[in-house]
């Protein structure tokens, strides 16, 4: 049996191609896998960036004429979420009601929480006012002011 032209061409070409499909492949592939690991690693930075800048977005306090409100400006949810007054919790202080929470279990983002003011004549307008929480990878947030009750109704 003799090989003729054609038929050699005809085994020597797709072998050929065969061969250049493979290793376009494999190399198409390893681009892949590098492109792949690149974008990770800035996936893996951006997302370090965002939960650092999260950590830095306080959860907050502002009186209005009848509560004080705590707010919850970050972008995850905080835990176990109390203040203190001058120094005091709130059921040490005689300007809140009872009945209210003395903590928060969970204030969803963008979330805001009122504590009811009980006033009387000549109190103080102004408290220090320090707001603790627990994010969600179990570090403590606090976030501190003075603030002043305004006058109103």
């Amino acid at each position: 049996m003799t090989i003729t032209p054609e038929g050699a061409a005809a085994v020597v070409i797709p072998s050929a191609i065969a061969i250049w499909s493979l290793w376009s492949s494999r190399t198409t592939a390893r681009q892949s896998n590098a492109i792949q690991e690149r974008l990770l690693i800035l996936e893996k930075a951006r997302d370090r960036e965002r939960v650092a800048a999260n950590l830095r977005i306080p959860v907050s306090a502002a009186f209005s004429p009848k509560e004080l409100v705590l707010t919850n400006r970050r972008a995850f949810p905080a835990y176990n979420v109390g203040f203190l007054i001058n120094g005091a919790h709130r059921k040490e202080s005689k300007i809140f009601r009872a009945g209210d929470l003395e903590t928060i279990a969970e204030l969803a983002p963008g979330v805001s929480y009122p504590f009811h003011l009980m006033t009387y004549d000549n109190m103080p307008r102004t408290h220090l006012v320090k707001v603790t929480w627990t994010d969600e990878n179990g570090d403590e947030g606090e976030w501190q002011s003075t603030l002043h009750i305004p006058i109103g109704r």
